[in-house]
């Protein structure tokens, strides 16, 4: 059901239905208002309807598994990229008492 396949088939079913009846190349099993086809029409929404609301309940949890698993991620991502920020800043603090130890080192020293 919703499918194009499903809606071409259902299309050539009702047309031959309608022409069998109209035409009267075989018995009018269903004469012009068509009251068979309505009811056939109607049960087939009594069962489409439950199965539609089936799958949507259930494309409902997949996609909220997904929306978990996706913000569970983004959190662990915020997470590395706030260490990986401490750490840059670490890094940044300990080349800079580097470059200090080697300033001193390099300058001169007074003449005693």
């Amino acid at each position: 059901m919703g499918s194009w396949v499903y809606l071409g088939i259902q299309t050539l079913f009702v047309a031959a239905w309608m022409l069998l009846n109209v035409v009267g190349i075989c018995e009018h099993w269903d004469p012009y208002p068509f009251i068979l086809l309505n009811l056939v029409f109607s049960i087939q929404a009594a069962y489409a309807a439950p199965l539609i609301l089936l799958g949507q309940r259930r494309s409902d949890a997949h996609n909220a598994e997904v929306a978990t698993h996706t913000l569970d991620n983004t959190n662990r991502l915020e997470e590395l990229l706030a260490a990986n920020t401490e750490l840059t800043r670490e890094i940044h603090a300990l080349t800079q008492q580097v470059h200090d130890l080697l300033a001193t080192q390099a300058a001169p020293q007074g003449r005693g």
